[in-house]
C-alpha cells in the first residue's frame, strides 16, 4: 500500500513471540505448530540469549532451546 513502511519481518521481543505461540497452540483448527527462529537475530531478551559467552554456536542455541523449554 502507498505510504505503508515495508514489513520487516522478525520476531521481535521474546514477549511477543511467546504472546503468539501460545495463541497458536491454543488454536483448535492448528493441526499443527512449528518454528524457525534466527538465532543470529535474537534479541537479548529471549531466555538463554544472553548465557554462555565462550561456548560454541551449536551449543549456544541449544542453551536458547532448552531456556525457551
Amino acid at each position: 500500500m502507498p505510504g505503508e513502511a515495508p514489513h520487516k519481518g522478525g520476531v521481535g521481543s521474546y514477549a511477543r513471540f511467546a504472546r503468539q505461540a501460545r495463541l497458536l497452540l491454543q488454536d483448535s483448527s492448528a493441526v499443527c505448530v512449528s518454528t524457525l527462529l534466527d538465532y543470529y537475530g535474537l534479541r537479548d531478551d529471549f531466555p538463554g540469549r544472553k548465557d554462555p559467552k565462550d561456548a560454541t554456536a551449536l551449543e549456544r542455541v541449544k542453551h536458547v532451546e532448552s531456556a525457551m523449554q
